[in-house]
């Protein structure tokens, strides 16, 4: 058998040009209050800095940051609109070994380590965001490395499925999102 070397590494890098952290500053005070009332409406917690840009790229669209060991490895900025073809716009880094709030799978906890599909899902539990539904090697490769018991909240589509399938031949464990809900957030 041939061993190849998975690649784990995620450079940093900077927030989009004219990123503000939302609650910093008393301009674009609209903005900032539209953004904040779609967070609150989510019930995002408050204590996660997010942030805006005044580029008109980023119009209606909060920006979240992804650290590692305190430094930002990615964004990702999320439209606020209802019903928007491009929900997401990704820092154009490549991904392979990126997942939102990485440092949890180091720090010590006698909690199991929660890890969903979704940033906003991550969040509600001080998870593991995956970024979608497809575990690459590298993430697998963190995710085992982590000594955590590591549960997997499946959303209930064909892609969840498919994760769960996946994730159940890695050994870990998985629940489901309640009855009624597309995901945990």
């Amino acid at each position: 058998a041939s061993l190849t070397k998975v690649n784990t590494q995620t450079p940093n890098i900077s927030l989009p040009d004219n990123s503000i952290k939302i609650g910093s500053t008393e301009q674009h005070i609209d903005t900032q209050i539209e953004l904040l009332e779609y967070l609150q409406a989510r019930k995002v917690p408050e204590d996660y800095p997010m942030y805006f840009s005044t580029n008109e790229r980023f119009k209606k669209r909060v920006i979240i940051p992804f650290y590692r060991n305190g430094k930002v490895i990615y964004w990702q900025a999320r439209s606020i609109v209802p019903g928007e073809k491009k929900r997401y716009d990704n820092s154009p880094n490549a991904r392979e070994a990126v997942m939102f709030n990485m440092d949890q799978l180091n720090s010590y906890s006698v909690q199991p380590l929660f890890v969903s599909e979704g940033v906003f899902d991550a969040l509600m539990f001080n998870g593991i965001g995956l970024l979608g539904s497809k575990l690459t090697e590298a993430k697998k490769k963190l995710l085992h490395e982590s000594n955590r018991r590591k549960i997997f909240i499946i959303d209930k589509d064909k892609n969840g499925q498919k994760l769960a399938e996946e994730v159940l031949s890695n050994g870990w464990e998985i629940a489901f999102v309640p009855d009624g809900a597309d995901d945990i957030n």
